[in-house]
């Protein structure tokens, strides 16, 4: 009983750590293919806006990083800000926008500064009028149509992580941490392609205790199979023997009955003879 119960706890336990491991190993799979998924959907989005010319932007959202210091002290050089599309109507004075330069230096780039005058419409269409912090006059007039967005938040976290992985180093990190998360996945692809079947497997805990009791269960089975078996043959064997018996007596007797036939046969040449003497 001891030893059926200890069982039990073994196969109790090694189910419970199997069912906690495929629950890792599911949250695990979900958690990468998020990712991947995000990531692939990054990066066809700015693809396709690289390619059309546009800014890269996922849902409205989109990430900037400040390359001068015109926003001091409010942005620093390397902060990485999210920005998301806006209705420029109602844009307030003190909102930080970003927004496509079309004219002097800021041409052909894109600034984030922070609105000094609200939206107003002048010839029919809608201006606005922004300014550095760091600056010391406000920017040209820009249209409605420039603005990209208004900063939502700046990403601290972000922009160190930025600032690290641009480097070799940083890069390399990156590389690394994609190998260890899709390792698994590109061991069975590579096994796939190489055609190697994945044929043996080892067994598991559950497995050999299962196998264990399955050859106790067959043994019991053997056994009581002989227990019926033995009484039968022991039957078979004393009935054997009883029909033997008869035919040993039938080959005793044979003998003497052909002793008997010769002394038979000798008494008549005796009898014809003393019949011819007289």
């Amino acid at each position: 009983m001891k030893n059926n119960d200890s069982k039990a706890g073994v196969r109790k336990n090694s189910g419970s750590e199997n069912k906690i491991l495929k629950t890792i190993r599911i949250i695990k799979n979900v958690i990468f293919a998020t990712i991947l998924v995000f990531l692939v959907s990054v990066l066809i989005v700015t693809m396709f806006a690289r390619i059309s010319g546009q800014t890269p932007s996922f849902l409205g959202y989109t990430i900037f990083r400040v390359s001068s210091g015109s926003m001091k002290p409010t942005l620093q050089v390397g902060d990485v800000i999210l920005t998301h599309s806006c209705d420029v109507s109602e844009l307030q004075k003190g909102d930080i926008i970003s927004y496509k330069g079309t004219k002097g230096e800021f041409e052909g780039k894109i600034v984030t500064h922070r609105v000094e005058q609200e939206p107003y419409v002048e010839g029919g269409e809608t201006y606005l009028v922004t300014k550095g912090d760091n600056n010391p006059v406000a920017d040209s007039p820009i249209r409605a149509e420039d603005v990209l967005g208004k900063m939502v938040v700046k990403l601290d976290l972000l922009a160190s992580l930025y600032s690290f992985f641009v480097t070799p180093w940083g890069l390399l990190t990156i590389l690394a941490l994609i190998f260890l998360a899709f390792f698994n996945e590109v061991v069975v692809l590579v096994k796939s392609l190489m055609g190697i079947n994945q044929t043996e497997k080892k067994d598991s805990v559950q497995d050999i205790i299962d196998r264990y009791a399955r050859e106790q269960k067959e043994n019991e089975i053997l056994q009581k199979v002989n227990r019926q078996i033995e009484p039968d043959a022991q039957d078979v064997q004393q009935a054997d023997a009883q029909e033997s018996e008869p035919g040993e007596q039938l080959q005793d007797e044979e003998p003497s009955s052909q002793s008997s036939d010769p002394s038979g046969d000798e008494a008549v040449p005796e009898q014809t003879e003393a019949e011819t003497e007289d």
